[in-house]
């Protein structure tokens, strides 16, 4: 990878109290100073993974509550050629129309978290008040820069996984929620089964959208479409996600972790607020045997081995009685993955002739590499 992903930590405060949220929702709120330190210290990290470009996700917490911060953070990043993106991830609660019109003139992209039919029960309000309605009420706001939402799947969300597209597509027009698991090891094999028939009975209700001229989809199966393909076509990656390889946590208070996850738990510091570099954890954490999931033994003789490149590499870790770090997949999340690419299988079987299908994969594998 050439870019170094950063999720750009402006706030770790947050307007919700999302059930499987791993920030702490403390009132820690980053300053101008912070940013300028970021682009006066980001090389080391760029060297560090060989990067010669770096990303900007605002992240939380909710960043919006950091909106001013934000505001003066854009131009200054435009300004240095190294940014080639910055993207706000946000609930989008406090969207407003000038923030809306300020982030399109700058082409500051939107990825917007919103669980549709689950929201009341997943995202409340840090007070436990319900938000759905809030969203109705937001709709066509929010859909002036996004028409999709990242859709957290855990086990008490799996019975509802189609009736949750119908929703989204009948109340909000969106024909592709990216829906995504929570890839921790908190799935039971009851999960896993009841997962193993609603996820079948999702995939059918796909089916029939496209019989019926309707295309609609959902991230889960499009992921998989697309590591299908990477693997056919290149082989399988030398990385799961982008932590100890080539990405980034920017906490308030100017330290770098692997991720926002790593550092909402403070583990494994990058790099501190006085450009002190941490070698041994970046060389713990960057290796083959942690961040490769080609090297896992445990996924050797699997055959989603080409295509499937593991789950969360915070879940992954292990520690064993040495004290020795090492990383390997978490199994109930290989069951749930092997489920998944089973029905994007069946799902491409079923509708292999139909038209729109196959414009829609056309479309899915012309993302690839954007």
């Amino acid at each position: 990878m050439n870019t170094l992903i950063t999720e750009f930590v402006v706030t770790e405060q947050c307007n919700l109290a999302c059930d499987y949220c791993y920030m702490e929702n403390t009132n820690n709120y980053m300053g101008i100073d912070k940013v300028k330190l970021y682009i006066e210290n980001v090389h080391k990290m760029m060297n560090t993974y060989g990067c010669s470009q770096y990303h900007i996700s605002y992240f939380g917490g909710e960043p919006l509550l950091n909106w001013d911060l934000i505001k003066q953070a854009i131009p200054l990043f435009k300004q240095d050629g190294r940014c080639n993106s910055q993207v706000i991830i946000s609930n989008g609660l406090l969207l407003t129309q000038d923030i809306i019109d300020y982030l399109k003139s700058n082409g500051v992209g939107f990825s917007w978290s919103f669980d549709g039919m689950w929201q009341d029960m997943n995202r409340p309000h840090v007070t436990f008040k319900e938000t759905l309605s809030e969203y109705k009420s937001k709709k066509e706001l929010i859909q002036q820069l996004s028409l999709t939402s990242k859709v957290m799947i855990s086990p008490n969300t799996v019975s509802t996984l189609t009736e949750n597209l119908e929703f989204f597509v009948d109340e909000f027009g969106m024909n592709n929620p990216d829906y995504s698991l929570v890839r921790d090891d908190i799935w039971s094999d009851g999960d896993i089964e009841l997962f193993r028939v609603e996820s079948r009975r999702l995939s059918d209700r796909i089916i029939k959208y496209f019989l019926d001229g309707q295309s609609v989809s959902v991230g889960l199966y499009n992921l998989a479409m697309m590591d299908m393909y990477v693997g056919t076509q290149y082989g399988k990656r030398p990385f799961g996600c982008f932590a100890g390889c080539h990405g980034v946590g920017y906490f308030p208070n100017g330290d770098w972790y692997p991720c926002a996850r790593f550092g909402a738990s403070k583990k494994y510091k990058l790099m501190d607020d006085k450009g002190n570099v941490y070698m041994d954890n970046i060389n713990k954490l960057n290796q083959p045997h942690i961040t490769d999931p080609r090297t896992y033994k445990e996924c050797q003789d699997c055959k989603l081995y080409n295509y499937c490149n593991a789950g969360c590499t915070y879940s992954q870790l292990k520690i064993n009685e040495d004290g020795v770090l090492s990383a390997s997949p978490v199994s109930s999340v290989c069951e749930l993955f092997k489920i998944v690419y089973n029905d994007t299988l069946y799902i491409n079987d079923k509708l292999k002739d139909n038209s729109l299908y196959k414009g829609y994969l056309k479309s899915i594998i012309g993302s690839i590499g954007e």
